[in-house]
C-alpha cells in the first residue's frame, strides 16, 4: 500500500468511526460504511425519542381507553420513525457488487 493509500484508507476509517481493519472487513463483506453523522442528527434522535416518551406518558393518563390507545400507537410510530433514521442513516450500506 502505498502511503496516500494508507492516509486515505486512514482518513476514511476515521470518517466512519472504525478501525481501519473493520473498515477492510466491512468493505470484504459488501458492505459501505456510513460516514458519522454530524450532532444535529443525533440531536433529532433525541427530540424524536423524548417526543415519543411524552405520548406514551400521556397515554398513561387519558381516562378514555380508545384517546390511551390511539395515543399509545401514535407513540410507537414516532419510535419507529426514529429507529429507520437511525438504520437508514448510521448501519453500513449492503452492495451487490462481487469482488470475485
Amino acid at each position: 500500500m502505498t502511503r496516500d493509500e494508507a492516509q486515505s484508507l486512514k482518513k476514511k476509517a476515521k470518517a466512519a468511526c472504525m478501525t481501519e481493519a473493520r473498515l477492510i472487513r466491512l468493505l470484504l463483506e459488501g458492505y459501505t460504511p456510513r460516514p458519522v453523522p454530524d450532532d444535529r442528527f443525533y440531536e433529532s434522535m433525541d427530540q424524536l425519542k423524548v417526543m415519543g416518551d411524552r405520548l406514551e406518558h400521556i397515554s398513561d393518563g387519558c381516562r378514555s381507553p380508545e384517546d390511551a390507545a390511539f395515543i399509545a400507537e401514535e407513540a410507537k410510530k414516532w419510535h419507529a420513525l426514529q429507529l429507520d433514521m437511525e438504520k437508514k442513516y448510521l448501519l453500513p450500506e449492503r452492495t451487490n457488487e462481487k469482488w470475485q
